[in-house]
C-alpha cells in the first residue's frame, strides 16, 4: 500500500512535533552524548575484547588465563559498564 504525500506531509509534521516535546528532547540529548562518551565507549570495547577472547579459548578447549577471566567478570560483577551513567541508557552491545 503506497502512502499519499498528504500522509507522508502529516507524519513529518508530527515526528517534528514529538521531538520537541521536553521528553524527547531529554532522551535525544542522553543519547547523542552516551553515544559520544570516550569513557564508556572504552569499557565496552575492553569488555567487548575480554569477551571475545575468553569466547575463543573456551570454543577451542583452551585453558582460559584466570586474569582476563577475572577482569571480564570484575567488569560484569561490579557494573562498571553496565551502571555507568551513559552505557546504562544504551542497548546492550555484548554478553
Amino acid at each position: 500500500m503506497a502512502l499519499t504525500e498528504e500522509i507522508k506531509q502529516a507524519a513529518q509534521l508530527l515526528g517534528q512535533s514529538l521531538r520537541t516535546t521536553p521528553v524527547a528532547e531529554s532522551y535525544l540529548d542522553l543519547k547523542a552524548r552516551a553515544e559520544f562518551d570516550p569513557e564508556t565507549d572504552t569499557l565496552e570495547a575492553r569488555m567487548d575484547v575480554l569477551y571475545r577472547d575468553l569466547s575463543e579459548h573456551g570454543q577451542s578447549g583452551e585453558f582460559i588465563p584466570n586474569l582476563a577471566a577475572n577482569e571480564y567478570f570484575d567488569l560484569r560483577k561490579k557494573s562498571q559498564v553496565t551502571s555507568h551513567t551513559f552505557s546504562a541508557r544504551r542497548p546492550a552491545k555484548c554478553g
